[in-house]
């Protein structure tokens, strides 16, 4: 058990739903995990951080003092966006680090899985949710490797990441330093993203298997007007409890979509710019930056549509119960007030600016295919 599970017991409890001490542990490594208070946590936040502040800060000195066109754009281009991204979910990590526990704290206050005795099938989401975040994170630590064993195979002389002096040639000592710091702060990236995700997917988990517990409550209490009066509060404090995680990554998603984006159009960009066909260097190297882009942004878009469409089927348990029978008719007035709130769907914006579901997917690699297309003409000119 650890630290956190020490301090916050209650937040550990073994459960059918998934556990949020998963992703927690991968937060607590580089001390960002919003439960724990101590100061060794503080001690590796401030280690952690250092570092990738030290390689950013590196990065643009690079990018401002020994700009020299295109390829220091290509090499700044591979590290800065996941960077970008990285420093907006640290920084409302810490910003909202007391919403944090509070959102998770509220999750004891959800239903049992097995509340209506049919804890099989809504174990199920949970079941395929762990699954998920398994491959997530396989996925996550092999791309880091890749990342850093690319300095072998290549046997490039430059470092994993733009970095100052670069341009003007790097002593041995001073590439061996780099490719230790950058190896580092890798990790920390690792560690950081998909803590940070995986709190994420873990939160939306949980809304997800309460909305099916809503409807099948709706289903069972059509002749029960106090279970019937108790479901409508619990539908609205899940409905009070998405607002809230979308006040907190709202601005995160919407980050992410934008920096997804050039990141999308800028791998395009690398994979081409030596020609078309690409020679297995730039298959190797680009392609999976590309793909990873592609990926996490249908990723989380595919959880927001999740989200929509399952909030959407909780009016249809009220609507759809045989208006033939008489007891259909009891309590109407609440029932309708209960369809009416259902059909404003539970969802998560960008920054307000739209809705994250499969059309904001489809908007960003139509718009990063459109960048790339310019870019490149551009280039040829």
């Amino acid at each position: 058990m650890n630290h956190a599970s020490k301090i916050f017991p209650q937040f550990y409890q073994t459960m059918a739903k998934v556990k949020f001490t998963e992703p927690l542990k991968f937060l607590n490594v580089v001390g960002v995990n919003p439960l724990n208070y101590s100061n060794f946590s503080l001690f590796r936040r401030v280690v952690s951080l250092g570092l990738f502040l030290v390689v950013i800060i590196l990065g643009l000195l690079e990018l401002l003092l020994h700009f020299d066109g295109l390829e220091t754009c290509s090499r700044a281009s591979e590290a800065m966006i996941v960077q970008y991204q990285l420093i907006i979910k640290i920084a409302i990590l810490l910003k909202h680090k007391k919403d944090l526990v509070v959102l998770i704290d509220q999750t004891k206050k959800f239903w049992p899985l097995d509340k209506f005795g049919q804890q099989a099938k809504l174990e199920r989401p949970h079941r395929l949710l762990k699954t998920f975040f398994f491959v997530y994170k396989t996925i996550m630590f092999l791309m880091t490797v890749q990342y850093i064993l690319r300095k072998f195979v290549s046997k490039s002389n430059k470092p994993l990441a733009i970095s100052y002096g670069e341009k003007q040639g790097l002593s041995p000592e001073v590439d061996h330093l780099y490719f230790v710091l950058h190896s580092t702060t890798t990790f920390v990236i690792l560690y950081a993203v998909t803590g940070f995700d995986g709190l994420f997917f873990y939160l939306i988990g949980h809304v997800l298997t309460e909305l099916k517990l809503v409807e099948i409550s709706y289903r069972l209490s059509h002749n029960r007007k106090d279970k019937f009066l108790e479901t409508i509060q619990h539908h609205a404090s899940v409905l009070r409890f998405v607002k809230k995680l979308n006040k907190i990554y709202s601005q995160v998603l919407l980050n992410q979509h934008m920096s997804c984006l050039f990141g999308i159009c800028f791998g395009l960009f690398l994979v081409s710019k030596d020609g078309i066909p690409p020679d297995l260097g730039h298959i190797t190297k680009y392609v999976p930056y590309v793909i990873s882009f592609i990926t996490q942004t249908f990723t989380f878009c595919f959880i927001g549509s999740l989200l929509i469409s399952w909030s959407l089927q909780v009016p249809d348990a009220i609507f759809y119960n045989g208006w033939s029978k008489h007891h259909a008719y009891k309590y109407k007035t609440e029932k309708i007030i209960a369809i009416i709130r259902g059909q404003r769907a539970a969802r998560l914006t960008l920054g307000g600016f739209g809705d994250l579901n499969l059309e904001s997917f489809n908007l960003v690699v139509k718009n990063a295919f459109s960048f790339f297309t310019f870019v490149n003409a551009m280039n040829e000119k």
